[in-house]
């Protein structure tokens, strides 16, 4: 090609002052004065180098006029010069030689591609640019300019955003409009009514507790212990925390007996006024840590900002503090590695709020929920267990004996315990789930605040015991009382004994009785259908 060409460099000033910059200049324009002196002639010099600022029209100008464009940027965000070069090109086809690191390669298919790092693979693409047939350069250039003259502008980008956010407003509208407000309110004066057990089940990260970016800095507060210590304590009230942490976690944050527990998404449970942890699977297999322990580590340590989190039988791969696409990338090739090499391991994975978990198969949530409320409904004599799913929720779908369950959670992982409590009687069951997002729950509250706000409103009241009715009086001892009651003075109403701390006693049932496998053998996602219409006329508009 010598002596057919002229290649055209035109380098702006930029940042004079700065030695690094001055060095640069020194570099570029050896580089042209060793290469014309060594390829050039009298009648034509290889490399026009203009090292001066070039006004718009004058650039526009040079455009229009190159058989091409050659842009072989190492590093670039976007690359405006490929773009203006291809709107300054229409009718004369030239070609867009283009770093496939440029932003832009990925939006203009229609260019030549190259690795600038490649000298050889430069050159040969650069060379195929300027000789391909006119009608080769008229099909890529026409498709480049398509994308940059309509597709491609800033007015159809501006009313694309403003369409894509109108669209994602009412989505959200609808999420919200679709769910009834847990009225704080009518929640404690039906609370305060129920003489029958009350079961209360709450997830913790993100319900309880803002979620953070590390689960190390999640420790409840004195005051949301207190809290929850104390409504633990009602007569006939069974809390349970459902959380995926690690029971050591659980059971440091909240050591009060009469809290009940659920560790690691369903994997363990410690009833209130109990001591120990019981499994939900007797003798797991968890031969498979090492492997996903590995395959999580190979990750982690490709990604900045990520954490493996290794518990007793399960472990997450936590990227809250990874940046954003960066680490929904990673997040999703993680779980597409799981997929194929754990496909024959016992276990599940499970995607929350910026972590993916692997825990053993058949875990959930939903099943241990199913499993207390079986222990609290079934008669303490009953000892013969039921042979089948289906008998379990038949001896629960009643709720005989109580009186209010309250489900509250925030992510994909607590579907599971909304679909077990959607089943039960609406009047006496209420799903809650916790911010602005898809779920198969009745209601929402807004944020974790709401859901301390409404702990401490139930916590400050003092349910009294169910009243049992009095015997007949014999009339001698009313009269004799009604005469002392005329002479005397009216006493000091004595104060009510305090309610026993603790109510009905748990039934004592192996885990192994209960099974406990997934729910219809399917993952709840956020797009499951809603189940049991909410009552509308139930709590009202929402409290101020």
């Amino acid at each position: 090609m010598r002596e057919k060409f002229v290649f055209l460099q035109v380098g702006v000033p930029s940042r004079q002052d700065v030695e690094e910059y001055q060095d640069l200049v020194r570099e570029v324009n050896g580089l042209v004065g060793r290469i014309n002196a060594e390829f050039g002639a009298l009648h034509w010099m290889p490399i026009r180098y203009i090292n001066r600022s070039v006004d718009q029209p004058y650039l526009a100008a040079l455009y229009a006029v190159a058989d091409a464009c050659l842009v072989s940027s190492t590093r670039d965000g976007m690359n405006l010069v490929a773009l203006e070069y291809v709107a300054c090109q229409e009718g004369r086809y030239g070609a867009l030689v283009l770093s496939e690191f440029a932003g832009a390669a990925s939006s203009l298919p229609g260019s030549f591609i190259h690795n600038p790092w490649n000298i050889g693979e430069t050159a040969e693409v650069l060379y195929n640019a300027l000789i391909a047939s006119e009608e080769e350069r008229r099909l890529k250039h026409r498709r480049n300019f398509e994308i940059v003259t309509r597709t491609g502008t800033a007015d159809r980008w501006a009313n694309l955003f403003i369409e894509e956010l109108g669209k994602a407003y009412a989505a959200s509208s609808a999420i919200l409009a679709e769910k009834d407000p847990f009225g704080r309110a009518q929640a404690v004066e039906l609370y305060a009514k129920t003489p029958d057990k009350r079961i209360l089940f709450f997830d913790y990260d993100g319900t309880l507790t803002p979620l953070v970016k590390r689960p190390s800095f999640a420790k409840p507060s004195r005051e949301l212990s207190a809290m929850i210590r104390k409504l633990a304590g009602h007569t006939n009230t069974f809390l349970y925390i459902v959380s995926g942490r690690d029971r050591a976690e659980l059971s440091e944050w909240f050591s009060d007996p009469a809290i009940g527990l659920v560790a690691e998404h369903g994997m363990v449970v410690r009833h209130p006024d109990a001591s120990d942890f019981q499994p939900m699977i007797e003798a797991p297999d968890l031969a498979w840590m090492e492997t996903v322990k590995q395959i999580m580590g190979y990750v982690a340590e490709r990604t900045p900002g990520s954490l493996v989190e290794v518990k007793t039988s399960s472990i997450s791969f936590h990227y809250r503090e990874c940046a954003a696409e960066f680490g929904e990338r990673q997040a999703n090739e993680l779980r597409c590695t799981l997929t194929s090499r754990a496909s024959t391991l016992p276990v599940d994975i499970i995607t929350g709020k910026k972590v993916v978990e692997v825990r053993c198969k058949g875990v959930s949530k939903g099943a241990m929920v199913r499993k207390i409320l079986y222990l609290l409904c079934v008669p303490p004599q009953t000892t013969q267990p039921p042979g089948s799913v289906q008998e379990v929720d038949a001896a629960i779908q009643a709720l005989p004996g109580v009186g209010l369950v309250l489900c509250f959670g925030d992510d994909r992982t607590d579907e599971d315990m909304f679909e077990i409590c959607n089943r039960l009687p609406t009047n006496r069951s209420f799903t809650v789930v916790v911010g602005h997002r898809k779920s198969c729950a009745r209601f929402r509250m807004n944020t974790p605040l709401h859901v301390q706000r409404l702990v401490a409103a139930l916590a400050d009241l003092a349910p009294a015991p169910t009243d049992t009715a009095p015997g007949p009086e014999p009339a001698q001892d009313a009269a004799a009382r009604t005469q002392q009651q005329e002479l005397a003075a009216p006493p000091e109403p004595a104060s009510a004994p305090p309610p026993p701390r603790r109510r009905t006693p748990m039934a004592a049932l192996s885990p192994a009785l209960i099974p406990s496998p997934r729910l219809g053998g399917r993952e709840a996602s956020d797009e499951a259908q809603l189940a049991h219409p909410a009552p509308k006329d139930l709590f009202g508009p929402p409290s101020p």
